[in-house]
Order: structure tokens, then C-alpha cells, then sequence
């Protein structure tokens, strides 16, 4: 059996080499293809006067890529980003990551601890921010549309904004 073994010892390594290599080439192209297909998107809002203390926090919620009446959308994905600050003017923003193809939905919010929600709806919409509604749950949470991106309507007549895939 061992002489068996030594024999064709070039030809089990050789097989199995072809193996490994087929399996690593779809582990690869898998790998490129996944990363090829997103892109990055950068959302910045300014905010408004009146909401820029250090109790709140703007954020943005990936609701899902690409519209809902599309029938290859990405799955239903509502994860929260956070704004950072750009600049000491008031300029923040949120990296997205997306499927290049399909651009993808969001909606901005603000939690606004300690602070009335009609004084929050009126600050956002005196600075161009339409459709500010009040969020539910432990938050004080105020949603708002971004003025410079389209909307779009899901499912369920919910309006979010939209980023056009490139």
C-alpha cells in the first residue's frame, strides 16, 4: 500500500493542488465581486442654529438599497449611522455604504433630549428641512427629509430619501 502511496504521490498532490487552487479562485472571485458592486456614499447636512448643543445627535437610518418597487432590492436593512462633524461650522456627515446598482433609501433624524419637539420641528424647518415628524420609543427622536435628495415612498407610504446609484 505504501509503495502504492509513493508511486503516485505526484499525481494525489498534483489533484489535490488543482482543488485548492479551484476553491481558492471562486473564494477570491466572490471576495471581488462583493466589493466591486458597493460604493461609498457621503451624505454631510449643516446643522441648524438652536440644535447645536452636545446632547444632540443627528443620525441617519440605511433604510435598504435600492427603492422598494424595485424587484431586485437589497433586503430591508434600517441600521443607524451616526453624523460626525466635518468642520467647527456645523458641517456633519454619514458614510453609506450601498450596492452600486441599486443606490439606496434613507431618512435623517435628530435625538434631542431635554428639548420640546414643536421648538426641534420648528428650528429644522425654519432651515429648509421638510417633513419633520416625531419619532416613537425611549428617544426623543425627530425625523426629518434631507432637502437636497429626492424622496421615494415604501411599501407602506413611508417617504425617505433616495441617493441615485451611480
Amino acid at each position: 500500500m505504501m509503495d502504492l502511496l509513493i508511486d503516485n504521490m505526484e499525481w494525489i498532490f498534483s489533484g489535490l493542488g488543482v482543488v485548492v487552487a479551484a476553491a481558492l479562485a471562486r473564494y477570491f472571485a466572490k471576495l471581488v465581486r462583493g466589493k466591486a458592486g458597493k460604493r461609498t456614499a457621503r451624505i454631510l447636512i449643516k446643522v441648524p442654529l438652536g440644535l447645536t448643543g452636545s446632547d444632540m445627535e443627528f443620525g441617519l437610518l440605511h433604510v435598504r438599497d435600492g427603492k422598494d418597487d424595485v424587484e431586485d432590492r437589497g433586503p430591508l436593512l434600517n441600521k443607524t449611522k451616526s453624523f460626525k462633524a466635518v468642520d467647527e461650522r456645523g458641517t456633519l456627515a454619514a458614510r453609506i455604504k450601498y450596492s452600486k446598482r441599486l443606490g439606496f433609501q434613507f431618512k435623517c433624524f435628530v435625538d434631542h433630549p431635554g428639548m420640546d419637539f414643536a421648538e426641534v420641528k420648528g428650528i429644522l424647518k425654519k432651515a429648509g428641512f421638510p417633513a419633520v415628524e416625531k419619532g416613537g420609543g425611549k428617544q426623543q427622536r425627530a425625523w426629518f427629509l434631507h432637502p437636497d435628495y429626492p424622496t421615494c415612498k415604501t411599501v407602506d407610504q413611508i417617504t425617505n430619501n433616495f441617493f441615485y446609484p451611480e
